[in-house]
């Protein structure tokens, strides 16, 4: 009677043990995909800056200057700004971890940085400084 206690006590702590790992890797699982989804989001914040204020350049009339600010970092994540021209348009690339974001602005002399950007449009041309 008592080696009988003993295995079903020995199954109760398994079962409860694989119970809780299940539990641990759920919650594990959940936190990933909330921290991806808010990278992601913020990934599209960044290029949404990005398109509004080249948008707003393309549209309006010449003289027009206006700075806009993106982030150092992405929740305290190094992240890159990535720009492939052609003649008539631009391909922007943000790049942070394994998170990749494109957007297609119209043509615009100098680059993106982070930080400080000067937008102006002169001549009917565009320039980020």
């Amino acid at each position: 009677m008592r080696g009988q206690s003993s295995i079903e006590f020995i199954i109760l702590v398994m079962v409860t043990f694989v119970l809780f790992l299940s539990f641990v890797y759920l919650y594990g699982t959940k936190i990933e995909t909330t921290t991806n989804t808010q990278l992601r989001d913020k990934i599209m914040d960044v290029c949404n800056v990005i398109s509004d204020e080249l948008y707003t350049a393309s549209i309006v009339k010449d003289g027009y200057r206006r700075t806009f600010a993106l982030p150092k970092n992405i929740y305290g994540m190094d992240y890159n700004i990535t720009e492939h021209k052609t003649d008539e348009y631009v391909v922007v690339d943000v790049v942070c971890r394994n998170t990749t974001y494109s957007i297609t602005v119209p043509y615009y002399e100098g680059s993106l940085s982070k930080g400080e950007n000067v937008v102006q449009k002169e001549h009917g041309g565009i320039t980020i400084s």
